[in-house]
């Protein structure tokens, strides 16, 4: 018989990043579903501008959109220096609160962290930039469309344009560098926090461990894995 000693409730390896939700329909996950709602902007509109908002880490930065069945992932943000350079990868993945109260809602990211640790292959995957070109020219769904960043130069380095074909990471040994995010604002994280300290209600154990499995199924691909949420 194994007796396994209790073990108090830890804080995930995972970078919580509090943001303000303000004037945001934190309902509605897309464009879409806010207009048929008809208040604020929608989670995803919010995270596109905290994308833009975020320092450069390199000369050249893609944000670029690709929500739907078969997603890489929500936003795809990829900076780099050139193309003989290691490229870092960041894949996003949003999602909409269980209610207008920040709080610690499993059911928040029982979707999200499938996602997520989906996802994980195509930081590894040599397809990854022939997928995001045909998806960029609408001819695999879902179609990628960019938020930032210049559209041509980026088909050049998917390898859409025969003039420069050097210049394609579709076909060299690119070095990258993922990071796995999610975007979810109903989570607070003052409220998760506390919970882990003062013996924490289920609710709160099982976002800890689905937060777990995240960190465990990608770190190898993805060292940081970043939760932006409600303070």
């Amino acid at each position: 018989m194994y007796e396994s000693p209790i073990q108090p409730a830890a804080l995930p390896a995972a970078s919580f990043v509090s943001h303000d939700w303000a004037g945001v329909d934190v309902l509605a996950e897309t464009r879409r579903a806010v207009l048929a709602r008809g208040v604020g902007v929608s989670v995803h509109e919010a995270l596109e501008r905290y994308l833009i908002g975020l320092p450069r880490r390199a000369r050249r930065r893609w944000i670029i959109g690709n929500d739907g069945p078969g997603e890489i992932a929500d936003y795809i943000v990829i900076e780099l220096d050139s193309p003989s350079q290691p490229v870092s990868l960041g894949l996003w993945h949003a999602k909409a609160a269980g209610g207008t109260t920040p709080s610690v809602r499993v059911t928040d990211f029982q979707e999200a962290v499938a996602q997520a640790i989906k996802s994980r292959r195509w930081i590894t995957d040599l397809r990854l930039w022939s997928e995001l070109g045909a998806r960029l020219a609408g001819q695999s769904s879902p179609r990628a469309h960019v938020v930032e960043g210049n559209h041509r130069l980026l088909e050049a380095l998917c390898g859409r344009d025969s003039r420069w074909r050097r210049l394609a990471l579709s076909t060299r040994q690119t070095i990258v560098r993922g990071e796995i995010s999610i975007a979810q604002p109903g989570l607070s994280q003052q409220t998760f926090e506390d919970a882990l300290e003062a013996g924490p209600p289920l609710a709160t154990l099982q976002t800890r461990d689905l937060l777990a499995v995240l960190h465990d199924s990608v770190s190898q691909v993805s060292p940081r894995v970043t939760i932006l949420c409600s303070a």
